[in-house]
């Protein structure tokens, strides 16, 4: 497993006019691939994605999925799914 802060998750889909904060400090993330490959992994390699688009004006404390990618690495994965909590206003 690999601690993510919340400082590398990026919000996208969400319109100008609101503005957030992620309320999840961290996750513990699963990450798959050859134990000398995955010992490698830090969270510099990791895209953490925050999609908003789906919340459609709603503000308030949201849960929303994270969806994470390796870059630059075609032999490790993440595997499980993982939410975090967002806080939108307008």
């Amino acid at each position: 497993t690999l601690k993510v802060s919340s400082d590398y998750f990026t919000v996208t889909g969400l319109s100008d006019e609101y503005s957030y904060s992620i309320t999840t400090n961290s996750l513990e993330i699963t990450v798959v691939g050859s134990k000398s490959q995955v010992s490698k992994i830090t969270e510099d390699d990791l895209k953490c994605e925050i999609d908003a688009s789906s919340i459609d004006g709603t503000t308030g404390s949201i849960t929303l999925p994270v969806e994470f990618t390796v870059d630059g690495n075609t032999t490790c994965w993440i595997t499980g799914q993982y939410k975090v909590n967002i806080s939108v206003e307008k």
